[in-house]
């Protein structure tokens, strides 16, 4: 694309107020320890992408797509992540302290040893995530779909879990195995 056909597009995507500019996706990039919080970083393609120890706290990455990134030792406490796409992302020690991940894709992720305190999973689809040894502490599982979800040695009350839409053949923290009826 030459550079007034591209300066046309981008400045009439201005003009009207659009969000969401699909030539302007940024997928395999490296943001490794920048400060990126309290941006808005909504409605972007970040797939495959790295933000290795970015401080990412108070952002805003609704819609936004995060699938197969390197989101190790970033922080992204008091972030709005709702809606997003994070499966196959990499989320080692990674903090979510109140994070919204509402209505986000968090299929198969391993949040294993991990401080999930007061993080909203409401309507979120965590079939098959792991939860090994977290501590979610007051989190909120309302109509999230936990199937196959492993919390064994968590931090969590049962009751949240029983909040969920679905629950089947969940690994409970002490072991056993809950199918909801």
């Amino acid at each position: 694309m030459n550079k007034k056909i591209f300066f046309y597009m981008f400045f009439i995507s201005v003009f009207i107020g659009c969000k969401y500019i699909p030539f302007l996706e940024k997928t395999n990039f490296i943001f490794d320890n920048q400060d990126l919080s309290k941006k808005d970083l909504s409605y972007k393609n970040y797939t495959g992408s790295s933000f290795k120890n970015c401080d990412l706290k108070y952002s805003i990455l609704t819609f936004t797509r995060l699938n197969k990134s390197d989101l190790t030792n970033a922080d992204l406490s008091y972030a709005d992540l709702s809606n997003a796409d994070l499966r196959y992302a990499i989320i080692k020690d990674t903090k979510f302290f109140w994070a919204n991940l509402s209505k986000s894709k968090l299929q198969n992720i391993d949040f294993s040893n991990l401080n999930l305190t007061n993080a909203d999973f409401s309507q979120s689809d965590l079939r098959g995530a792991t939860f090994n040894n977290t501590d979610l502490t007051q989190a909120v599982f309302y109509g999230a779909v936990l199937d196959g979800a492993d919390f064994k040695n968590a931090t969590v009350d049962i009751n949240q879990i029983f909040n969920a839409k679905s629950c089947n053949n969940v690994i409970m923290p002490y072991g056993t195995i809950y199918k909801k009826k």
